[in-house]
């Protein structure tokens, strides 16, 4: 936070008699003793001067940090008083801090010196130290508080919001393992039939192509071919056209081959096996 002075000035018209005294004082007077962390302390610096204050040369005071504590901004006010003999002017400069951690601090004294234009002598300067004790409690504290509960909350989010990716990403890789699998299981099974019409079984393969087809698409497309009435239209669109074609070619064949019909020739049928592993390879 950046530092800000502000200066005023001001008269006050008396009429008490001088005090006898050093003609230059200093004093550092605290707003407090006991404050809350997060809470703001005054520390007032006086300067007092019996006389013309241009008959003196003054230091600038050096502002005390303490621990826990951190300069916020600072201030300077002069104030005049005029009496029947000889006027006093105060100097006050005030230094604002913030209390950042709790615990007992010092502020140190504060040192300075002064020169009488007249004689040349130097007087010294000393402020009297304080011990300031900053409390946890209070509004303060409880924000502090509050901010830890809260970080604790997002990170619970955080860690929850991590776990839940987690899952639903090794989810996602488990289904697609799976359907893999089934796309890779039906490629073997295509590669038997294949062998299995090559030995002249044409009947048997037909049979036994029509319903691995089917298992297939139940398994990777929700599809019942029992229930082709009601195919809804995710579903058709999710099959690969080919694939769809040729359960529709072979369900028919296997309706024929029931009411004396023939088998699918040679051929027809290796080519349907091939088209089928063309069309897996393709959507995998």
């Amino acid at each position: 936070m950046k530092a800000t002075i502000f200066i005023a000035i001001y008269l006050i018209m008396t009429v008490s008699a001088f005090p006898t005294g050093e003609p230059v004082t200093v004093s550092a007077v605290p707003s407090d003793t006991v404050i809350t962390i997060g809470d703001t302390l005054s520390l007032d610096i006086v300067i007092r001067v019996q006389g013309d204050p241009d008959d003196f040369v003054i230091d600038e005071p050096i502002y005390p940090e303490p621990n826990h504590l951190r300069i916020i901004s600072t201030g300077l006010s002069v104030r005049k008083v005029v009496t029947d003999s000889i006027p006093i002017t105060e100097t006050i400069r005030t230094v604002n801090y913030l209390a950042v951690d709790t615990g007992m601090t010092v502020v140190s004294p504060i040192e300075m010196s002064c020169m009488d234009k007249s004689t040349e002598d130097l007087i010294a300067l000393q402020t009297t130290g304080h011990r300031i004790r900053i409390t946890g409690s209070g509004n303060a504290a409880q924000k502090t508080r509050d901010l830890a509960l809260l970080g604790g909350l997002v990170t619970i989010v955080i860690v929850f919001s991590i776990i839940v990716y987690v899952r639903v990403q090794r989810g996602r890789q488990e289904l697609a393992s799976e359907e893999e699998d089934a796309g890779d299981e039906f490629a073997a099974i295509l590669q038997k039939i294949k062998l299995k019409a090559a030995h002249g079984k044409l009947a048997e393969a037909q049979v036994l192509l029509l319903n691995s087809l089917k298992q297939y698409l139940k398994e990777e497309f929700g599809f019942s071919p029992d229930d082709k009435a009601n195919l809804s239209d995710k579903i058709a669109t999710r099959i690969p056209e080919p694939m769809y074609d040729i359960f529709v070619e072979l369900d028919e064949a296997n309706d024929d081959a029931k009411f004396g019909g023939r088998a699918i020739a040679e051929d027809d049928l290796f080519n349907l096996i091939e088209k089928l592993q063309k069309t897996l390879e393709q959507s995998n």
